[in-house]
């Protein structure tokens, strides 16, 4: 089972903590890197070039490209992903494949028919949404670049969605699961945790941060259920990524600028309302268990009791324990 394999390898706290450390420096600070040499190289060759100081990470001012601003926004996720593939197995001593599956290899074809289904949906109801209101959706391109924008967007979004997969309802969720053992507070909490930091991304605020965190709430549940059920992350994985790209391709047709940053990719009240979503939610998650036949729902109410290996029993326990058996 895909949370029981928690219990596998080494899983004090002391090593979920240095690794998460680890990824955290990775991503924001190595992963920055390749971004500061090519400021830094941009305004050694023209040092009249002046910064943005309302808007730090609008890059145009340095006369780099949308597309390849894009492209240096995904190096930290990439760098993540590198991270955590190289440093998994020694330190928890299992395979980075337990953090992904339930199974021996990944199911792509759950990747694939989670990011349909998903599409699917979410292309009815924004053809609806636009034939209902069609002033609300605005299509107007103004980027130049648009064919090489979106070309990023769909070949990289999947990274960046994988790492807050493999984060947030794999090394998190099963981290949770190896402390506590209840399945649905531990999907309460992931998806409470992935809210949070979507909303801190998304740099919104007030009411639009209130709407978006409810948002990313009702999504994380959704995610954490599919991870659960499914006893693996590649349908999430796959239903992330397609969420992504489609909002990103929605977010750069309303860029006013060639200034492109991934927190533009993040739900807002003019496409997703609270309404629509839990609607989606309940035909995607009624697809699911129709489709694959799921029947663990009740496992989210039971308590799991706590596998204990036979390595990690006391060595004199054993012995006694034999010994009488032995007498008797």
């Amino acid at each position: 089972m895909f949370l029981e394999q928690a219990q596998d390898g080494k899983n004090d706290i002391g090593r979920w903590l240095a690794l998460l450390v680890i990824l955290l420096v990775a991503i924001t600070i190595i992963g920055t890197i390749p971004v500061q040499i090519m400021v830094y190289l941009q305004t050694a060759a023209s040092p009249d070039l002046i910064p943005n100081l309302e808007n730090p990470l609008d890059l145009s001012a340095f006369e780099i490209s949308a597309p390849t601003q894009l492209l240096f926004q995904f190096i930290p996720y990439l760098i993540g992903i590198l991270a955590l593939a190289l440093l998994f197995k020694p330190i928890h001593e299992r395979d980075v494949i337990t953090l992904i599956s339930g199974s021996k290899t990944l199911r792509w074809s759950q990747f694939f028919w989670g990011a349909k289904i998903w599409l699917l949906l979410l292309s009815i109801y924004t053809l609806t949404f636009y034939l209902i209101d069609n002033q609300s959706i605005n299509f107007k391109i103004n980027s130049d670049s648009l064919l090489e924008i979106y070309l990023v967007i769909i070949l990289l979004v999947p990274i960046k969605a994988g790492l807050e997969e493999i984060l947030f309802r794999g090394y998190l969720i099963q981290g949770l699961h190896h402390f506590i053992r209840y399945k649905w507070l531990n999907l309460g909490i992931s998806a409470l945790f992935f809210a949070g930091v979507q909303v801190y991304l998304s740099e919104a605020k007030d009411n639009e941060a209130i709407l978006i965190f409810f948002q990313y709430l009702i999504f994380g549940i959704l995610l954490s259920l599919c991870v659960i059920l499914d006893d693996g992350l590649e349908m999430a994985w796959g239903v992330n990524s397609i969420n992504t790209i489609f909002i990103g391709i929605l977010s750069i047709n309303e860029s006013d600028s060639d200034s492109i940053r991934l927190s533009q990719f993040h739900f807002s009240s003019k496409s997703y309302g609270i309404g629509a979503l839990l609607i989606i939610f309940a035909l995607f998650i009624y697809s699911a268990s129709k489709k694959f036949k799921w029947i663990g729902w009740s496992t989210l109410f039971v308590k799991t009791e706590q596998v204990v290996k036979v390595s990690e029993l006391d060595s004199d326990y054993l012995y006694d324990e034999y010994s009488e058996e032995d007498q008797a």
